[in-house]
């Protein structure tokens, strides 16, 4: 087989329903044979009803991984795949016409290359608040908007595709397999476990290639235009320094499990947060961002200490 197309979901079986409508109207470059692999992550919603409603327009397979995580619906992809590529996409994505077309061509293309990643466009489906338009953190990590230019090149150092975007040479990645603490668990929201992967791969010797011709967009809701949502990403990417820093505490000095360094610049942050929101500085935001993500370094800090048992220093 060719192509597999990997989609692990979670609970947004409306968001999944446009996916695979959207795949069924695809362009398939002849005499190309592929499959659809949904992973279902414990859905508690419609997602099983969803995916057999389009087994008569889609070669489309669901797994259940009943292991919570990301991660693991990614790993579960991995053992099951029979595509020569494997790629992967979000249950809340809709891609171009030619996008499978570009993956293919590229394949033949680059025979050396092990992954290949394609350009992210949100497609926000609501009023953009003032403080979201034109923030680059909050496009590219609420909208996860992604685009590494227009020309067709191998990746460079610290360059690597985005998790509902990229694709690996099955053969090539082998043995590799996605870090369960890294990536979304339920409604935390760790990430890097696709760049972290790909880290891996560059490490043991092999490259990527970009490929601004596969393009898709990532649908945004109204609930992730809010501060709430934009809260649990951000304390979701301190949660993420601190599980890819390796927790390292060795020689540090704590206070209830927290390295004492941190504590006056996250309460700082706080403080400057409800300082500029008071008086309508418009860069409260870049504190409000900044106070989320000290907050998830702080509190995975403690989660740690409790589960290892920390003793802090005197």
């Amino acid at each position: 087989m060719d192509v597999t197309i990997a989609i692990c979901t979670w609970n947004q079986a409306g968001l999944l329903d446009r996916t695979l409508r959207r795949l069924a109207e695809l362009r398939v470059p002849d005499g190309l044979t592929w499959e659809v692999l949904v992973v279902d992550n414990n859905c508690t919603d419609d997602t099983p009803t969803v995916v057999s409603r389009y087994a008569d327009r889609l070669p489309v397979t669901r797994l259940l991984e009943p292991v919570q995580g990301l991660s693991n619906a990614r790993n579960c992809a991995l053992k099951h795949a029979a595509g020569d590529l494997l790629i992967y996409i979000d249950d809340d994505v809709l891609v171009d016409d030619d996008w499978l077309d570009a993956y293919a061509v590229a394949i033949a293309r680059w025979p050396n290359a092990a992954y290949f990643g394609g350009v992210i466009v949100p497609k926000y489906e609501g009023e953009l608040p003032t403080w979201f338009r034109g923030h680059h953190l909050l496009s590219t990590n609420v909208g996860e908007a992604h685009d590494l230019g227009a020309t067709e090149r191998q990746l460079g150092p610290g360059e690597f595709p985005w998790g509902c975007n990229m694709a690996f040479r099955r053969t090539a990645v082998q043995g590799f397999t996605f870090r369960p603490e890294l990536g979304r668990i339920g409604d935390d929201r760790a990430a890097c476990e696709d760049e972290v992967f790909c880290q891996e791969l560059a490490d043991a010797g092999m490259h990527g290639v970009w490929l601004p011709a596969a393009t898709i967009q990532h649908i945004v809701g109204p609930k992730r235009l809010t501060l709430p949502f934009v809260r649990r990403s951000f304390i979701g990417r301190g949660v993420t320094d601190v599980r890819m820093s390796g927790w390292d505490t060795e020689g540090v000095s704590l206070l209830f499990g927290v390295p004492r360094w941190m504590l006056l610049p996250a309460a700082k942050a706080h403080a400057r947060y409800l300082w500029q929101r008071a008086t309508r500085n418009p860069a409260w935001i870049d504190s409000y961002i900044e106070a989320a993500r000290s907050w998830g370094a702080l509190s995975e800090y403690r989660r740690y200490a409790r589960e290892r048992r920390i003793q802090p220093l005197t």
